[in-house]
């Protein structure tokens, strides 16, 4: 549910992996398909990062991705989320948002010694 809009969404994408009381292979059939549902291309946008960018997105309403990379490159992402309705939220210059890409980038040296 939007926390502003209150309209229903789902929350689907790479990093889903199960549906409740359904069957690993049944769940990965019905989650393909919600996802190919929601990226036709009269859907979906393509962002060309350039020095210094930003995007803002309400991350609540859009699916994304990262297209590939160069991996003999150093990517840096940042991911922070600031809650629009909370005054005290510091946005990206907190702990939690240095904790998060710490954790990413210890996920990503797990996923690439696979």
């Amino acid at each position: 549910m939007h926390p502003e809009t209150g309209r229903q969404s789902l929350i689907i994408g790479g990093h889903v992996y199960g549906i409740p009381d359904m069957t690993p292979e049944d769940s990965g059939q019905s989650l393909n398909g919600l996802v190919d549902e929601a990226c036709h291309d009269e859907r979906a946008i393509e962002h060309t990062w350039t020095p210094r960018g930003v995007l803002v997105r309400d991350n609540s309403r859009l699916l994304h991705r990262v297209m590939p990379y160069d991996e003999k490159h150093e990517n840096i992402v940042s991911l922070n989320c600031r809650n629009a309705d909370d005054p005290d939220e510091k946005g990206i210059a907190n702990n939690l948002a240095e904790r998060s890409v710490e954790m990413e980038h210890l996920e990503l040296l797990r996923l690439r010694a696979r």
